[in-house]
């Protein structure tokens, strides 16, 4: 049952446009769930996060989140992104925009296009972000906010055939040890220079 599940997938290319997460009267839902994994919803739109109480945690044990090839999906509910949250997988979700990023995330994974997240970082603050990969970006820059990464200690750049320069912000970034630039056209021969 629910009350035993530590991971779970959705996946489905029906027409459903609006998913619903209920919180029932208990004051956890879902509480064991670890993994949570929602890949191929093509027509998803909306994703409700219904609760009969604001006092009613969701998913407070959540500590991965991958959303794959959801191209219409609008945002995430901010009680998804909570406190638990360490790790977070982006895959093609263009129209996707988070406005806060989890404060304990320590690794991102932005792949294709992962929405307003090509653009920019929204941590109000980060301390723990350790890792993060950009991989297959069609954007020609990274996204602003890296500076914010005190603590980023990995940056793995893979096939990003439209990335044109590496952004000044980084030098900033005094805990990073590994920079990783693999596969990209534009940037890869700038860097050896």
């Amino acid at each position: 049952g629910i009350t035993v599940l530590g991971e779970a997938e959705i996946t489905s290319n029906s027409l459903s446009r609006r998913i619903r997460f209920n919180g029932s009267s208990t004051t956890v839902a879902y509480p064991n769930l670890k993994e949570l994994i929602i890949k191929d919803m093509k027509h998803w739109e909306e994703w409700v996060m219904e609760t009969s109480s604001e006092d009613i945690a969701v998913m407070p044990l959540l500590q991965r989140l991958d959303i794959y090839d959801c191209p219409v999906l609008k945002s995430v509910p901010h009680q998804i992104l909570s406190q638990s949250v360490r790790k977070l997988f982006i895959q093609n979700c263009p129209k996707l925009t988070i406005s806060c990023l989890p404060p304990l995330l320590e690794e991102l994974i932005l792949d294709g296009d992962p929405g307003s997240l090509s653009k920019s970082l929204p941590f109000k603050s980060n301390t723990s972000l350790k890792v993060m990969w950009i991989q297959y970006s069609p954007h020609s820059t990274f996204p602003q906010g890296l500076s914010q990464l005190k603590a980023l200690q990995t940056l793995k750049v893979f096939d990003c055939n439209s990335l044109t320069c590496i952004p000044h912000e980084l030098q900033h970034l005094t805990s990073l040890r590994e920079f990783y630039i693999t596969r990209c056209p534009i940037l890869g021969p700038r860097c050896e220079k």
